[in-house]
């Protein structure tokens, strides 16, 4: 540290402080307190130079003050109340105050009066309660940064300078009626007050030990809102508490300083009787039983319905199924065993079996919608598979080659419309395929496209020209049943190309 604007400097080592020019020779300067802490007092941690006067601080040896006109020294320690010889950095704050980085956090000590007048440690907002040697910066704004093991501290110099903060006196305590009764406070500081008597008013007074800073108060009300409010005079007003029970926390402070320690009083504002525990018990109690009596009755009435809605439909089905499966089942079976007679008459041979053909188809067809009818699996995979099977030895029959693809993992839920519109959509593709497209390969596939599940069903027959309606009403049934679960039909084909069929439901529609 260069004293002053001469050529000479101090400077602080571990084997103690020296006195010289840049490039030397150096003067020991030894401290001659012959009590102090050796070698401590000798292991240098920072020198600050004002005017005249050097401020050294030391590792456990405490703070050096030396005259640099006659050398004369001052060891400030433990023995004079510092509470820790470990000084970090020594900083002049005023003609009579040094801040002191310390392992006990920040001191101000008053050098003219030899006191301790201001300690700040953990609880006072310190980083911690050890500092680093030669880690300190001062500005020309008055504020001063200390590096320590724990972080940084900022410190505003006209803040820490400020008297301790006021201790507050609770003068008076009055309800804010027309006559202003006084509330007496007890020994736990509770206020109770009738709901209809809930306005107060609370005095506060400190103590002003510096006429130079003008006292502040401020509030805050826990349970009714947690923000300060800051006044500048001591007569706070509480007006229209709801009932409940508060805190009103209560703390001063000079203006621009910290605030000082907090005192409080409870207030209980009384609920009236309607609002009582036991009155909203009663009626909490009346209540639930008049809700729990609907409750009943609403669910047994509905569990009543849902279970005739589901032995309805569990007749319906039956009742379809058999009339499917007895009449027109029986009915197309005498159909083909005729036709199949006939077949021996040369003249009726072609038309004969056309007619066994499709009697047969018929017959699979009402077979697929008994399935659905009577299946209780609500499973779309369950159903794929058994069209699928269902196709596969529809193509065997004929000789032709056929896959089937599913190209997604889960499984969707899918009720008797959606399956009963699927399984015949798809056999009515493949009764398409046998009828007209020659075709010896066929391919099917399925698979979960976006918000869609997309059924494609592609042949390498012999295809048809599309200006020509020559397939009856097969595809504008399946275009139909697309429809009814808000899906979509698409063709492609070209003659000698083969053919494609496209459908795309919603798995909305499905799950």
């Amino acid at each position: 540290m260069r004293i002053g604007s001469t050529d000479e400097y101090l400077v602080g080592t571990e084997l103690g402080l020296f006195r010289g020019p840049l490039n030397g020779p150096y003067t020991y300067i030894r401290c001659p307190d012959v009590k102090v802490a050796w070698p401590s007092i000798d292991i240098i941690r920072s020198v600050v130079v004002a005017g005249n006067t050097a401020f050294v601080g030391t590792w456990n040896g405490g703070v050096r003050i030396i005259n640099l006109a006659d050398g004369h020294q001052r060891v400030i320690d433990q023995r004079v109340g510092m509470p820790s010889d470990m000084a970090y950095a020594v900083i002049p704050v005023s003609d009579d105050r040094l801040l002191i980085s310390s392992n006990a956090g920040l001191v101000i000590w008053n050098h003219s009066t030899h006191t301790l007048e201001r300690m700040i440690g953990v609880s006072q907002g310190a980083q911690s309660l050890e500092f680093n040697s030669w880690s300190w910066l001062r500005t020309a704004q008055g504020t001063v940064y200390f590096g320590g093991v724990g972080g940084v501290n900022r410190v505003r110099l006209e803040q820490l300078l400020m008297p301790p903060a006021p201790s507050l006196v609770i003068n008076g305590v009055r309800t804010a009626n027309e006559d202003g009764d006084l509330v007496e406070l007890d020994a736990a500081r509770v206020i109770v007050l009738d709901h209809d008597a809930n306005n107060l008013s609370v005095d506060v007074s400190a103590i002003a030990l510096s006429a130079s800073s003008p006292i502040e108060y401020r509030y805050q009300v826990s349970g009714e809102h947690n923000t300060w409010i800051v006044s500048q005079t001591g007569d706070l007003q509480f007006s229209s508490l709801a009932p409940g029970m508060y805190t009103i926390i209560l703390q001063g402070h000079y203006k621009g300083g910290e605030w000082g320690k907090a005192t409080s009083i409870r207030v209980d504002v009384q609920h009236p009787f309607w609002q009582s525990w036991w009155f909203i018990l009663a009626l909490g109690a009346a209540l639930s039983a008049i809700v729990w009596g609907v409750a009943v009755l609403v669910t047994k009435r509905r569990e009543t319905e849902a279970h005739e809605r589901e032995r309805l439909l569990h007749d319906e089905r039956l009742r379809i199924a058999k009339d499917l499966h007895d009449d027109v089942g029986t009915g197309l079976a005498k159909i083909v065993i005729l036709s199949e007679n006939s077949i021996t008459d040369e003249g009726a041979a072609e038309s004969a079996k056309v007619v066994a053909d499709t009697a047969r188809e018929v017959i699979d067809s009402v077979r697929s919608i008994v399935w659905v009818m009577k299946s209780t699996d609500e499973s779309l995979r369950d159903a794929l598979g058994y069209v699928g099977d269902k196709i596969s030895d529809l193509f065997s029959d004929k000789g032709i080659a056929f896959s089937y693809h599913q190209q997604f993992s889960q499984d969707l839920p899918a009720d008797m419309l959606t399956r009963r519109n699927i399984v015949l959509s798809l056999k009515e593709c493949a009764t398409n395929i046998v009828r007209h497209s020659k075709a010896t390969t066929v391919r099917m596939t399925a698979t979960l496209v976006g918000t869609d599940l997309v059924l494609e069903i592609r042949d390498d027959g012999v295809g048809y020209d599309t200006s020509r309606n020559g397939h009856g009403s097969g595809l504008a049934n399946i275009e139909a049943r697309m429809a009814e679960l808000g899906g979509t039909m698409s063709v492609e084909t070209q003659a000698g190309l083969g053919t494609r069929v496209t459908l795309a439901i919603p798995i909305a529609r499905i799950a």
